[in-house]
This record gives C-alpha cells, structure tokens and sequence, in this order.
C-alpha cells in the first residue's frame, strides 16, 4: 500500500464537503457523483442518508483554488442546492 503526502504534492489544503441535490430532477443525484468523479482534486464521494445526499473529501493547493473547486465548480453545478465545508486543520493517522 502507497502513502501519498499530498504537501509534497503540492497539496495544502484538505476538506470534507457536505453537498445537497435538487430533489427535483430525477438522478440528479447520480449526475452530480459522475461529475465529481471527473475531478481529480476529489479524494473519496460518499452518498449518505441524513441531512445531505453526499459527503466528498478534496483537496486543493491553496484557498484560492479551494475556492475554484466549491464556490465555481462544484456550487455551480445545476444540481447543487448547497454545500457546507469543513477544512482540515490538523489530522493524525
């Protein structure tokens, strides 16, 4: 098994991002996970039950960049109704 060091990548940002889906489109769903598939900043996508319809983890060189990824990709999909973000501060493991 690989250990990646996503600093020495060029990596200094990593969070999770809760998204929410229209509830309207039918497979609006599944056509926003194959969109975030396309994006090699997106580490892991989990669909989930609750308050949300997914749960991603990105990563993103700096907050500029973080802010491209959110705000004007992944916000800006039709189908995106909201997202709330969770930056890493620290982590172990």
């Amino acid at each position: 098994t690989a250990i990646i060091d996503h600093h020495k990548m060029g990596y200094m940002l990593r969070a999770y991002v809760l998204i929410s889906v229209t509830s309207h489109v039918t497979g609006a769903r599944g056509k926003v996970m194959d969109f975030l598939m396309g994006k090699e900043d997106i580490l892991s996508i989990h669909g989930v039950a609750g308050n949300v319809d997914m749960i991603i983890e990105l990563q993103a060189r700096d907050m500029e960049h973080f802010t491209d990824l959110v705000i004007g990709q992944i916000y800006g999909h039709k189908y995106v109704v909201n997202s709330t973000s969770y930056i890493f501060l620290d982590s172990r493991r």
